[in-house]
């Protein structure tokens, strides 16, 4: 039985050691993918909000001007939006 032992031995050790490269090199593989895919989503996330940010600006802007507009003068800027003329 020893001898079986010391003669497999080194299959043993080397099947060992294949699977633990396997193991590591999946293991590694996996954490690289998900940092990429979190900074994919990162990306995502600060151009949704640049977007958004953009759109309350043009927002703002709109109501300045409207605001400063006589009541006659955006009436007749309306006349377009309405189905009533």
């Amino acid at each position: 039985m020893i001898g079986l032992w010391q003669r497999f031995y080194g299959w043993i050790l080397g099947a060992v050691g294949v699977i633990v490269a396997v193991a590591g090199v999946y293991f590694r593989g996996r954490a690289a993918g998900k940092a990429v895919e979190q900074k994919k989503v990162t990306q995502r996330d600060l151009t949704e909000a640049q977007k958004h940010a953009e759109t309350i600006r043009e927002t703002a802007d709109v109501q300045a001007e409207v605001s400063r507009l006589p009541d006659s003068d955006v009436r007749e800027r309306l006349q377009k939006w309405t189905r009533d003329r």
